[in-house]
């Protein structure tokens, strides 16, 4: 992948601006002290000279126009919210707690979290919130706290590789976390504040989805690697390998088939970490033996058993069922032989050859519903 350090700059900034936001305020301003018709006006002033940098037709990259148009999308789900605050008289004001939840307060924000865990994973636990200027179509959060405070270094861990990813944005964003803030708990526990997304994991969709408890669609899973390996082709020419790709940590947002890689607390930076984590049956040969640091081609193995699986077929033997098209087995088995210099390494050429190899095997792209 082309790395565009020529990006327009305004556009980088507001980009990160629109996509990093939880509520219409922090794009358009308290104007708290304005009535409700100067506070449209300023609203609506601001709103069209976000719409004219983010207008994806300005711009000439690829990567440049994606990001754009992302931005757009959330800046109009901004703008309607902010009418419907204005309209309610809610604007710039901040909500009532709801009964049964606790408070964060960060030097940037405060949120507003449920006192019952909604996941409880190895090493962290999920809380669902909101920020205190929440509303329903903007602001949704999550708080993930490690369970140990010996176990920080974890979080920490994710927290940087996330940063990597803000301060390098890319159309790729919108398949990675969004780290929104950090805080500790009184015991010394840390925890991350990150974009809640209304997703499903693979996992998930096999375990529960009468439709697709045998294995997905070989189309459906062909479109989602595509995306898949775009984010991970970022993520290497950021210097950031995973290093624990599974089904629970790939999410399918239906029915696009976007695919959002989670949890970055085992990923190695610069290439200097040591594996943490083994996941019988996704996690390369040189996990276990302890003979490399991580690499890209780490990755790509661990991704092709998830899309193994996601198919229906055997993670561990990575036998696919005889109803997958021919070529993409084919194109799969490259990611999982044994030794990491007989795999590709690339994921950003892998996403560009899948692109092409899908129009061979099914003709034309056609958009595909995913329904679960």
């Amino acid at each position: 992948m082309e790395d565009n350090e020529e990006i327009n700059q305004q556009l980088l900034g507001n980009y990160n601006d629109v996509i990093y936001a939880v509520c219409p305020e922090e794009i358009f301003g308290e104007l708290t002290e304005k009535n409700a018709e100067a506070i449209r006006a300023d609203i609506m002033g601001t709103y069209n000279s976000l719409l004219a940098i983010l207008d994806p037709d300005v711009y000439n990259d690829f990567d440049e126009r994606t990001m754009a148009a992302e931005a757009r999308e959330i800046l109009k789900k901004l703008f309607n919210s902010a009418q419907a605050k204005i309209s309610n008289g809610n604007y710039g004001k901040k909500v009532k707690i709801r009964s049964g939840n606790f408070g964060i307060k960060t030097d940037s924000r405060e949120y507003h979290f449920q006192t019952e865990a909604t996941a409880d994973g190895d090493l962290c636990l999920i809380y669902a919130g909101y920020c205190s200027n929440y509303d329903d179509t903007t602001g949704q959060v999550i708080a993930k706290v490690v369970a140990e405070a010996a176990d920080n270094v974890f979080l920490e861990n994710e927290a940087a590789c996330l940063e990597i990813f803000k301060k390098n944005p890319g159309a790729q964003n919108k398949h990675l976390p969004i780290l929104l803030d950090r805080f500790k708990t009184g015991d010394g526990r840390l925890g991350l504040i990150l974009r809640r997304c209304e997703v499903l994991t693979l996992e998930q969709i096999r375990l529960t989805s009468r439709r697709w408890h045998n294995g997905i669609l070989d189309k459906h899973v062909a479109w989602m690697m595509n995306r898949g390996l775009s984010a991970l082709g970022y993520a290497h020419l950021k210097g950031v390998v995973h290093c624990n790709l599974a089904p629970e940590h790939l999410l399918i947002t239906p029915p696009d088939h976007n695919m959002f890689i989670l949890d970055w607390t085992g990923a190695a930076y610069q290439r200097t970490q040591p594996f943490r984590f083994v996941r019988e049956g996704f996690s390369p040969p040189e996990v276990a033996e302890k003979k490399s640091l991580p690499i890209p081609a780490s990755d790509i193995y661990a991704f092709g058993k998830c899309m193994i699986y996601a198919l229906g077929g055997n993670e561990k033997s990575g036998e696919m069922p005889n109803s997958v098209h021919p070529g993409l087995q084919n194109f799969l088995a490259g990611f999982i032989m044994e030794s990491p210099i007989q795999r590709p390494d690339d994921a950003w050429k892998l996403h560009h050859r899948l692109s092409i190899l899908r129009k061979q095997w099914w003709g034309p792209d056609k958009f595909l519903k995913f329904e679960i």
